[in-house]
């Protein structure tokens, strides 16, 4: 069969893969419950969301590329391992959205994430340029 034909039929396949469409469905979530915290923490910023929607874009793009070629080459277990990896990336960013909130969370939830936070400071991280900022001379 023919790479092009064999491409296109990975393309056509990606539209019923409950891979993918997990997929999806994360990345919506995540946008919309962004959102709606961003309404009850009161903290709007136009910048910041065009910026997170460029990122889901670019991620989405990069996923609905990347995934039929990998499958197309013989990589499969490849292909869903990073599919895998950005699903559990945003049921993170889903479930923080959550917490902050104020929704319920289980209190083992709850713990998971306040460890992983104290590990993690987000003001000391330019996203743009990738740099830290120096805090106190460190």
């Amino acid at each position: 069969m023919p790479y092009h034909i064999l491409m296109i039929h990975q393309i056509r396949h990606m539209v019923d893969d409950p891979l993918i469409i997990a997929f999806v469905w994360c990345v919506m979530i995540d946008v919309a419950t962004g959102y709606i915290r961003s309404v009850f923490v009161r903290k709007t910023n136009s910048t910041r969301g065009l910026f997170g929607l460029i990122k889901h874009t670019i991620v989405l793009v990069s996923i609905i590329s990347i995934y039929p070629y990998l499958i197309s080459l013989g990589y499969a277990w490849l292909a869903q391992t990073m599919v895998w990896g950005f699903i559990l990336n945003y049921l993170t960013s889903i479930t923080e959205n959550w917490g902050e909130m104020g929704l319920w969370l289980p209190p083992q939830i709850k713990q998971i994430l306040v460890k992983l936070q104290s590990d993690y400071d987000a003001t000391d991280y330019n996203a743009i340029t990738g740099a830290r900022k120096n805090k106190g001379g460190k």
